[in-house]
């Protein structure tokens, strides 16, 4: 009887299966990287929607005032930022309390960042600033700021929320690796490597949200007439 054959791999063959598999699980890996930092995005652009409520329930219990980025000398509060004042809203009743705050960080955030401490988000501190805008009492921050004798400084008084223009174009909080997001900083605060993009999520002053890359991010704070 004549015998049979049995034909083997040669050794090209399998190196080529094995370099199709490397390559495979390669894409997929880098696919699961893409989809977690997507996730990952669209997580804390829900956050900054909770925070926007937040600050919407602070404008309703303050007769329209919006939320102002800083308490300055309060009596009876001291200095207390923005993140302070919508714990009350978010969580514990205390406003310094840590208890609340691992739900309304950035997810992307690390413990090291500069901006932990608050939530990796920055708030637009000068929101009456305009670009165009010839008016002084248009570039003053939006802090509520006291003297020794309890007076309200003139030069820091908050907005109120109905005199906010551009309210879908002007930006409201964001991605930052500081606390706040003055004009004279817009367009190096904007923490554009966070989520592994070229952009940042932008919470906008009527609530919505959108990913945008730092030139856009500080023209919505500069100049939102123009965005």
């Amino acid at each position: 009887m004549r015998g049979r054959f049995v034909r083997g791999f040669t050794l090209v063959e399998l190196l080529t299966v094995v370099a199709v598999i490397a390559v495979l699980v390669a894409l997929s890996i880098s696919g699961a990287k893409t989809a977690l930092k997507t996730a990952s995005k669209i997580k804390c652009a829900n956050r900054l929607r909770t925070i926007y409520q937040a600050s919407e329930s602070y404008c309703i219990d303050n007769n329209g005032w919006s939320l102002p980025a800083r308490f300055q000398n309060a009596p009876g509060v001291g200095n207390a930022f923005w993140f302070y004042i919508l714990r009350t809203y978010l969580g514990p009743a205390s406003m310094f309390s840590d208890i609340c705050d691992s739900q309304y960080r950035c997810t992307a955030i690390k413990s090291t960042d500069t901006n932990y401490w608050a939530w990796g988000y920055g708030m637009n501190a000068t929101p009456g600033y305009e670009g165009a805008s010839s008016s002084g009492t248009m570039t003053r921050y939006n802090y509520m700021s006291y003297s020794s004798n309890g007076q309200a400084y003139t030069w820091a008084s908050p907005f109120m929320k109905i005199n906010i223009t551009f309210p879908s174009k002007r930006l409201f909080v964001c991605d930052s690796t500081e606390w706040q997001m003055p004009y004279s900083m817009a367009s190096t605060y904007p923490d554009i490597k966070r989520h592994g993009g070229d952009g940042c999520n932008v919470l906008f002053y009527d609530g919505h949200v959108e990913y945008l890359k730092a030139d856009r991010a500080a023209l919505a704070v500069t100049d939102p007439s123009q965005f």
